[in-house]
């Protein structure tokens, strides 16, 4: 009976670990996301993954760490967004200006040629 009791105690602990541990890690670690308000497509292609998507006008998505490339057919422009888990970058239009506005957790830098 001791046995099964410490085996179903170690299940129940790594039962508890396993779902506590990515919980905490969310909580202290919130992904930022990426926000298309003006322009009618976002294409955005993670750069280690090679995985693409699109961003409508007016969608967000949260991202993780990482490099990505964003290409604005619209405004025939692309660029490279670094974000940690924290980064956030709004992509908006002024007057037919781009302005890609990110927080001290992302930064952009020109597509190498």
């Amino acid at each position: 009976m001791r046995t099964f009791l410490l085996v179903a105690l170690g299940f129940v602990l790594c039962l508890v670990l396993g779902l506590g541990v990515p919980l905490y890690q969310t909580y202290k670690h919130p992904l930022g996301a990426l926000t298309n308000h003006d322009y009618p497509l976002v294409q955005v292609t993670d750069e280690r993954q090679g995985h693409q998507f699109a961003l409508r006008k007016g969608e967000s998505k949260l991202l993780p760490y990482g490099n990505y490339k964003i290409t604005i057919p619209d405004a025939e422009t692309s660029f490279v967004l670094f974000k940690n888990n924290r980064g956030v970058c709004n992509i908006q239009s002024a007057n037919s200006i781009l302005l890609v506005e990110v927080n001290e957790n992302a930064s952009v830098s020109r597509e190498a040629k």
